[in-house]
């Protein structure tokens, strides 16, 4: 639905920062912008949230000599580019999307500003088995995540939005603030009436399948969608419920870890707090025996990946 670009833009101190521009497509616009008007949607009602990254500013762009941004297959810069922009501050969202259909149509792009995260900290390069070469997280740490992943997705769910795309590229660590970031909210959904428990149960099956089961094992459980590009009808297509199948590198996985894992993709947790709560237990049960271990040793555990401040 849309394409991101590193972009740059001054503030009213006249200073320059450089930030995300996501543009939505021109040739997809029937069905590109209602996923940008909802994004625009969500990320203003979740924009206070540590962990959400923020939509800076939104606003259209209009080129002057051509209509469409350099073709996906060629890594063309669009430095070259000039036209107008109509920029949109935050607490100006409403403004922005009461105008949305109709500068669309008369050739506008709409776009919105981010800020830019460092690739190598997406969770894919600590977690995904293929990019790690077999290496894995230390449950303590995957626990760690997971339970910041569930802080998130609770005011999420407090605020009647549900995220649906779970998916391990939408999910990065900051080492600065020592904690997880979630992108890419334009397949999220607000319902203003209220979410209805299927709607939270499917939320949390999707985020267990392709998220919690992928940075605990290293990969997405068996049947759910794969990392890469989904379409809206994809993910609402996608089955209601999975079952969990343990490899022999899973061994180091608790049984409480797996028994969560297992519940939570049988779509038997109804909250994003109970899930909170078994983590945290476990958690607390982990490190407990970890710190009666050590004391018994003086061999101590690799780390890998994640450190806590």
């Amino acid at each position: 639905s849309a394409r991101t670009f590193t972009g740059f833009v001054r503030n009213q101190a006249g200073q320059v920062k450089q930030i995300a521009v996501k543009i939505m497509r021109e040739n997809q616009l029937e069905y590109a912008l209602p996923l940008f008007r909802e994004e625009v949607i969500v990320l203003s009602q979740m924009n206070d949230v540590p962990g959400v990254v923020p939509m800076l500013e939104c606003g259209f762009i209009h080129l002057d000599t051509v209509t469409q941004l350099p073709p996906d297959n060629r890594p063309l810069s669009g430095r070259e580019l000039t036209g107008d922009v109509q920029r949109f501050g935050l607490d100006q969202a409403a403004a922005f999307l009461t105008l949305l259909d109709t500068r669309t149509h008369q050739g506008w792009l709409p776009y919105l500003a981010l800020p830019k995260l460092d690739n190598t900290e997406n969770l894919m390069w600590t977690c995904d088995a293929g990019f790690t070469r077999g290496r894995f997280l230390p449950v303590e740490e995957s626990l760690r995540l997971s339970i910041q992943i569930c802080d998130i997705l609770k005011i999420c769910h407090e605020r009647n939005i549900v995220y649906r795309d779970h998916k391990l590229l939408h999910y990065y660590w900051s080492e600065l603030y020592n904690g997880v970031f979630m992108i890419d909210w334009n397949v999220a959904r607000y319902h203003p009436a209220g979410l209805s428990p299927a709607e939270i149960q499917f939320d949390l099956v999707q985020l267990g399948a392709r998220a919690l089961h992928h940075i605990f094992t290293g990969r997405v459980a068996p049947g759910a969608l794969a990392d890469g590009p989904n379409r809206v009808e994809e993910i609402e297509s996608a089955a209601k419920d999975y079952r969990a199948q343990w490899t022999y590198d899973d061994q180091r996985i608790p049984p409480a870890v797996k028994n969560i894992l297992e519940q939570l993709l049988a779509a038997s947790y109804n909250s994003v707090a109970a899930l909170q709560t078994d983590f945290s237990q476990a958690y607390q049960e982990l490190i407990g025996d970890n710190q009666t271990s050590e004391d018994s040793s003086t061999n101590q555990p690799d780390r890998f990946g994640l450190t806590e401040s």
